[in-house]
């Protein structure tokens, strides 16, 4: 009976897992599609301005924006393909249990600041909603949107730590055993 619920306990935080994967590699594809429409944008102000003279008004606060876009919802994508930055010298010279402990230890922190960044940053895109005057000088385009792609990248970065803390171990050393390379 206690095997069973472990087994459906088990069986759920793999297909959360599953679930918040696809949605970061969704979001990945979202990242490329607006690095691609930043490229395009800075090509076509640098052509406008050598061509004709007149640089495309406001292309510095959009590629801003855009940066914006970008960044928040590529951070979970590199937790995702845990391509952060990481110092592993002694944790790598520790025993394959000492390393779980460790690192869901480690992913417990990560989930605990994550999640407040989220809230607060949820708190503060709600004041910019509440307040839509806020917005870039020249197009008057609103902040308010950004800061909720903000707090949605660090919602999703909270929820991927989450998942992180029943997998510690990337996904080669889980399934090499631990092995160190």
């Amino acid at each position: 009976m206690a095997l069973e619920k472990l087994t459906e306990k088990s069986s759920f935080i793999e297909k959360a897992n599953l679930g918040i994967n696809s949605l970061i590699k969704g979001l990945g594809w979202v990242a490329y599609g607006f690095t691609a429409l930043m490229i395009l944008l800075i090509v076509a102000h640098v052509a406008s301005r050598f061509i004709f003279h007149k640089p495309i008004m406001g292309t510095i606060e959009l590629v801003e924006l855009i940066m914006v876009i970008i960044g928040f919802i590529a951070i979970p994508y590199a937790a995702m393909r845990r391509v952060h930055v990481s110092m592993d010298l002694v944790y790598n010279r520790l025993p394959r249990r000492t390393q779980i402990v460790l690192g869901s230890l480690s992913f417990l922190l990560c989930f605990s600041i994550t999640g407040v960044i989220t809230y607060q940053s949820i708190l503060v895109a709600i004041d910019y909603a509440q307040n839509l005057s806020q917005g870039t000088p020249l197009l008057l385009i609103p902040y308010a949107p950004f800061r909720f792609i903000l707090a949605f990248g660090f919602l999703i970065l909270s929820l991927k730590f989450l998942m992180d803390i029943f997998h510690p171990l990337p996904p080669e050393k889980e399934s090499k055993g631990g092995e160190v390379k």
